[in-house]
């Protein structure tokens, strides 16, 4: 009788403790499974920050800051004049290729900024690897604090530009009253030729009666 009852025991208590580890593994699991889905969700939000940060980098860098600069916003959206272009970039990119001797043109950045994904379907994100033009630009932009590079932007445009052309304008009273955001490439291109070649023959009015 000592024996079944001992027995009896010893297997109720194995069933018990079998229940604790049953009930254990559960919870340890539940922890681990939450535990999982926390640190999902925090890399999918580090993801979007990291995302929101590179578009509002390079959104900056050219002058999109205005709206929705966190999220990816085609280049139209700024805007242009009869020529198709931005005057304010277009200049940006004229600096960034006095100061650097790197070349990137405005076409290739309206290219660049023409899509939201890549032909993979991945987001168009100008550190992706795909474009390094397009990088090393928005890096040169921010070598810099931000403020610091768009005010050295609006004097060359202010201080520089538009002022070659008021003297051009006093020089030549013929030529009529046009905004450096009216002109054309050509003629953004004879100033900032003028700007950095001080014995550069500046010649507006021929542009314009061309029809640039």
């Amino acid at each position: 009788m000592m024996k079944k009852t001992k027995k009896k025991i010893i297997i109720i208590v194995g069933i018990i403790i079998a229940l604790a580890l049953f009930v254990i593994i559960r919870i340890n699991n539940h922890i681990i499974t939450q535990r999982e889905a926390e640190r999902e969700v925090e890399i999918a939000m580090e993801l979007e920050a990291t995302i929101r940060e590179t578009y509002w980098r390079v959104n900056s860098a050219f002058g999109m800051t205005v709206y929705r600069a966190f999220e990816y916003r085609p280049l139209t959206e700024l805007n242009r004049n009869r020529f198709g272009i931005n005057t304010w970039s277009y200049l940006h990119l004229k600096r960034y290729e006095l100061e650097t001797g790197m070349v990137l043109s405005y076409e290739l950045v309206a290219d660049y900024f023409s899509e939201e994904f890549e032909p993979d379907g991945s987001l168009r994100l100008y550190n992706n690897g795909y474009h390094p033009e397009i990088q090393a630009f928005v890096e040169w932009v921010w070598e810099v604090p931000i403020d610091q590079r768009l005010r050295e932007m609006d004097e060359f445009h202010l201080a520089g530009i538009v002022y070659i052309l008021f003297n051009y304008r006093k020089a030549n009273e013929e030529f009529p009253d046009i905004r450096t955001v009216d002109m054309s490439p050509k003629m953004l291109d004879a100033l900032v030729r003028a700007y950095a070649d001080p014995d550069y023959e500046l010649d507006l009015t021929s542009l314009l009666e061309a029809g640039y």
